[in-house]
């Protein structure tokens, strides 16, 4: 069989992280540590179903459909010489076919559809400009699709099962939502990213356009460049052609762009051969599997994630478990150790005189984190002023733009450049911003962090003190643990690993109202039309200036709402996060001053039995983090 991709090594490190969670969460039910329990259960789950995610993009008439379903080695995705993929949709591994549609409204259910109903949908036919009633046509069927946000097929194969999740994306040369969710969502979150180009026509402009624009610079090193239709270039002379002219276009944007031949197509009919399935063979150029190029992919895909994406997803789940080994040594047995040479009175007035202790530190986290909500509210107007400046200088610079056109005058022409130049500004203008909302946020929330770290160091040592600890507490936020994350640059804070980076960064999109019905109210105009036929050149061009200067500025303050609003809600997620760190700290703590003195009032084994007990789970836990730690 030539199936498909393997990740037996990582797979192998994934269960010794997850049977070292199982470890120490018996080991928190002995000590009965909820807070520590909660964390290191979610954690576990977490890691159980972690996937490794896969997206493909490319323009329409790629074989995008037929590459994945060689991916898949089954006809999963309807494949037709029209544009086929008109959503995204989302691939993952069933026992048995599964269809379904989610939407993009909340108030709307998912839809389960059965696997005939999927393969007739596609993407609505382009419509003839010249001809009003298609053109109305296209609008209403773009609308239907456009109020899907994804689609979800749940496929028995190998390629999923090996846990990678597949993306595929509406074709980049259409669909503006989809287009932003691509460059915003999709190519950020994913693990790697395989653009697929053809190799009957090589490289358009639009495909370098949207690769330099679109996939932004930080994400350039997941790509990998798939180059279809192998099979239909004669000889090795025209494939190496073909191969050499594609890398030297793309070394003018990365060095050692990762390439390969495939034939999709022959591919797929190799592993539906494979299964003994009963279909007409068009044409088959190779009958070997490795002939196609897809394998080596599969195999350089493997290594990637294994051995690049792979470590970092094992990263953090590690650092965290190993957190939590560090909360019940230094803690939590910690304090039991202490209390078994201590009498239940005596043990009372110690707590007794830490309640001020955490009162202070609750009172004084409160102070800090309300300071920080005042600092970020204040940064609203300055928000404003940046948007209200870049649509500025974006609306200045399509003017400029204009001045210097001298292509067509006809409307697709015209239509197809400032779709261009539009596209690009608005993709600088959302990176600019997501650059300047991060200063803002690293600047506010690490100084607070810096605060509340400082509180619960002196909470430490009052416990310190108090119970005569020699061993250095942890009840304190740990930035390290998260600087490796994927994000801007890494989670803020997060002892419970929520992460102020995870809920802030990951960028939002341009409103749909704001620059696409900029780019509506201009394109699709009753007028519009009779300038083209009643005025000379500069006239024509200095109404389309007109017009799209008119567009910009009534949509201007919708573009402005949606950042204002994006931060508001920024604020409150950056509130809650710093709070529940707050809240499951002093509740750790109080918890494990109440199990001390449960222990003293219910133990019945000696106090050199009690640190005998709770210096072997020490040394049990010891024993798990040094055998994780070789992990990272």
């Amino acid at each position: 069989m030539s199936q498909s991709i393997q990740l037996h090594d990582f797979d192998k490190k994934k269960e010794l992280v997850v049977s070292s969670f199982q470890k120490v969460i018996e080991i928190s039910k002995d000590l009965h540590a909820s807070e520590t329990l909660q964390f290191l259960i979610e954690n576990k789950m977490q890691l159980e179903k972690e996937t490794f995610m896969l997206t493909i993009v490319g323009e329409f008439s790629r074989g995008k459909s037929t590459f994945i379903n060689a991916l898949l080695g089954a006809n999963v995705l309807p494949s037709k010489v029209k544009p086929t993929t008109a959503m995204i949709t989302k691939i993952q591994y069933a026992e048995t076919p599964t269809y379904s549609l989610m939407f993009r409204s909340p108030d709307e259910p998912t839809r389960v559809l059965e696997e005939a109903e999927f393969k007739k949908m596609s993407a609505p036919r382009e419509a003839d400009e010249d001809d009003p009633e298609d053109v109305q046509r296209f609008q209403e069927e773009m609308i239907i699709f456009k109020e899907i946000s994804m689609a979800e097929i749940g496929y028995p194969n190998h390629f999923c099962e090996a846990g990678i999740e597949i993306y595929d994306t509406p074709g980049t040369n259409d669909i503006d939502v989809a287009r932003e969710e691509i460059t915003f969502t999709f190519v950020p979150k994913s693990d790697a990213v395989i653009f697929v180009l053809s190799a009957t026509t090589p490289f358009g402009a639009s495909e370098m356009e949207f690769l330099k624009e679109r996939i932004l610079n930080e994400h350039i090193n997941k790509v990998f460049f798939v180059i279809n239709f192998k099979d239909r270039l004669e000889n090795t002379e025209k494939q190496e052609k073909v191969l050499n002219y594609i890398r030297e276009k793309l070394e003018a944007l990365l060095p050692n762009p990762k390439l390969y031949l495939v034939s999709s197509y022959d591919a797929l009919t190799i592993r539906r051969l494979e299964k003994n399935e009963q279909f007409r063979i068009k044409s088959q150029v190779f009958k070997a599997i490795e002939d196609t190029g897809i394998s080596t992919l599969e195999r350089d895909l493997a290594h990637f994630f294994q051995y690049e994406k792979g470590q970092a997803k094992l990263e953090k789940p590690v650092r965290r478990l190993i957190k939590s080994i560090h909360d019940l040594t230094s803690e939590t047995i910690a304090l039991r150790i202490a209390a078994t040479k201590m009498e239940i009175d005596e043990i009372d007035q110690k707590i007794k005189e830490l309640k001020p202790q955490v009162t202070r530190f609750k009172q004084n986290s409160r102070k800090i984190i309300q300071d920080l909500l005042i600092d970020l509210q204040s940064e609203e107007s300055n928000i404003q002023s940046k948007v209200e400046s870049l649509v500025r200088s974006m609306t200045d610079i399509l003017l400029q733009t204009l001045d210097g056109y001298h292509g067509s005058l006809e409307e697709k022409e015209m239509k197809q450049f400032l779709i261009g130049k539009i596209k690009s500004q608005q993709s600088l203008i959302q990176k600019e911003m997501n650059d300047y909302k991060k200063d803002i946020i690293k600047d506010h929330v690490t100084r607070a962090y810096k605060q509340l770290n400082t509180e619960e160091k002196d909470l430490n040592k009052a416990v310190q003190e108090t119970f005569n600890l020699k061993l250095e507490m942890n009840y304190n936020f740990n930035l390290s643990l998260y600087e490796s994350d994927d994000n801007l640059f890494g989670m803020i804070i997060g002892a419970a690993g929520l992460g102020v980076g995870a809920l802030i960064f990951a960028p939002a999109l341009l409103v749909v109202g704001g620059f696409g019905a900029a780019i509506g109210a201009f394109f699709f105009g009753n007028d519009i039309e009779q300038t083209y036929k009643d005025y000379k050149r500069t006239k024509k061009i200095n109404e389309v200036k007109q017009q799209l200067q008119q567009s910009l500025y009534k949509s201007r303050s919708d573009i402005i709402s949606q950042f204002v609003r994006e931060w508001r809600n920024l604020n409150r997620k950056v509130d809650m996060t710093f709070e529940g760190e707050v809240h499951k700290k002093t509740l750790r703590l109080e918890e494990d001053l109440h199990r001390v003195r449960m222990d003293k009032e219910t133990e019945k084994r000696s106090v050199e039995e009690q640190r005998q007990y709770y210096e072997a789970l020490k040394g049990q836990l010891q024993a798990i983090e040094q055998n994780v730690s070789s992990l990272i």
